[in-house]
């Protein structure tokens, strides 16, 4: 890449040594002026061709960048935390990265934008995730508790049946109240293993 800097500087301090040489005489000076100019013409257009090139490049860098910002404030402003923004999200950051370098002023102003939505997304995401395991959590334990009255009204139930039991002399009875008995004896331990995994997940 070419220094435009040194190479501006070493042309004026030649420049400047032009001067004190002196007038070459008027057979020579105006053909000595002509091909120095020629040389400081063809920096100055050099010079101006590539500052021209990489302010287009940093233009459409800065359209890119504007495209990804504006892509970014949407994910974050539409409060929807799914996967696929969330991929998204992270995927704008790869493409922001590689858009390049949009110039000093517009680089700065659009990493700033870009960081807020993207900051904003993720802490949104976040509180969202929270806010749905404490609900999960509430769940679970609403199940446990509805689960847990399931077993107290069975164990209830097995009482009365076990007091009726020992006062029944008809062995059709019998046979009916044990397998009544037996029958909440199985709903007892289905239930218990159902909060024994829900508590698993809590």
């Amino acid at each position: 890449m070419q220094n435009w800097v040194r190479t501006s500087d070493a042309l004026n301090e030649l420049m400047d040594r032009w001067k004190a040489a002196g007038n070459a005489g008027r057979d020579n000076e105006h053909v000595l002026w002509e091909e120095f100019n020629a040389i400081r013409r063809d920096f100055r257009n050099r010079r101006k061709a590539d500052l021209a090139e990489r302010r287009n490049k940093e233009r459409a860098c800065a359209e890119a960048k504007r495209a990804i910002v504006d892509e970014a404030r949407a994910l974050a402003d539409a409060k929807e935390y799914t996967r696929e923004n969330s991929d998204r999200m992270r995927q704008l950051s790869d493409e922001y990265k590689a858009a390049g370098y949009a110039g000093k002023p517009a680089n700065d102003t659009l990493w700033q934008e870009f960081r807020a939505a993207q900051n904003e997304y993720w802490d949104g995401n976040s509180a969202h995730r929270e806010q749905q395991r404490r609900e999960r959590t509430e769940r679970l334990a609403e199940a446990v508790e509805r689960k847990s009255g399931q077993i107290e009204h069975l164990k209830d139930q097995n009482e009365t049946l076990t007091t009726r039991l020992e006062s029944t002399l008809n062995p059709e009875k019998v046979a009916q109240i044990k397998r009544w008995i037996e029958e909440n004896e199985q709903r007892l331990g289905g239930l218990q293993e159902d909060i024994d995994e829900i508590k698993r997940k809590i």
